[in-house]
């Protein structure tokens, strides 16, 4: 097993999304608040569109606004009001072609119970970052074709307690940055994924079903509270990058690596 083991605590790592987008020009209206844009992600082109909290008094009245958005295939949402938020929400059923949602900067708590109803049966990838979100429920039961999931820098400090038992596409993994004390023996049902981010946390342990992941490529349990690591980790042929820096670890076992 190819593995690059990193315990210093000043080793900093870099992830580079090597997805290829580039700007194939605006396609908007001239008379719209939205900016609706084409990328080419590697053969295929892809529409685009972004939400930011200035334009929340325009899109929560016009209904145009959403009718352009309906075949837009990614939207980003930042630094939205809660007007904006419930504008989304009311619009959830008119974004049929939504596979892709970032929402970032927002004051959102909870998951809106209408997204798991109309906005994410249709995703693949959902960002949910530096919101104050405090729970992930409802998002495991809606999601069935997600393969990405990221909800870094928020305030959840628990999982439900069959968390990834469903979540059969999912390749990444995403929860830096919050005040997560364990993870949920479920998520070893995980079985395609690929990336596993768990930063930041106040983690003091891993549970011993993460050496189930066989397709797990990286995982990153740097900054946490962890004083060992599982016994059968070295069961993980695929892994290429551990990244387990300022931790409490005291020994690793090289055996385990090899």
């Amino acid at each position: 097993m190819n593995l690059r083991l990193l315990l210093n605590k000043r080793n900093c790592v870099a992830t580079v999304d090597k997805r290829k987008s580039t700007p194939a020009g605006p396609v908007s209206g001239s008379h719209s608040p939205v900016s609706v844009h084409v990328i080419q992600d590697g053969d295929r082109q892809v529409r685009c569109a972004r939400l930011t909290g200035h334009l929340c008094d325009v899109t929560t009245t016009s209904d145009d606004t959403w009718c352009q958005l309906a075949e837009v295939q990614r939207l980003d949402v930042e630094d939205a009001s809660d007007d904006l938020l419930a504008s989304l929400t009311r619009h959830s059923s008119d974004l049929a072609g939504l596979e892709a949602l970032s929402v970032t900067w927002t004051p959102m708590k909870l998951v809106p119970g209408s997204w798991t109803r109309c906005l994410l049966p249709k995703l693949v990838s959902l960002s949910l970052t530096r919101d104050h979100l405090r729970s992930v429920d409802g998002i495991e039961a809606a999601c069935s074709r997600l393969e990405r999931l990221d909800v870094s820098n928020n305030l959840i400090e628990s999982l439900p307690r069959h968390f990834g038992r469903t979540l059969t596409h999912l390749t990444s993994l995403v929860l830096t940055g919050n005040g997560l004390k364990a993870l949920p023996d479920s998520v070893g049902q995980m079985s395609q994924l690929r990336s596993l981010e768990c930063a930041g946390n106040k983690l003091a342990k891993l549970p011993a079903s993460i050496t189930d992941l066989s397709e797990l490529t990286v995982l990153d349990i740097s900054s946490n509270n962890l004083t060992a690591l599982p016994d059968n980790i070295g069961q993980l042929g695929k892994l290429q990058h551990l990244r387990a820096s300022a931790n409490k670890l005291t020994e690793v076992q090289q055996r385990q690596y090899q």
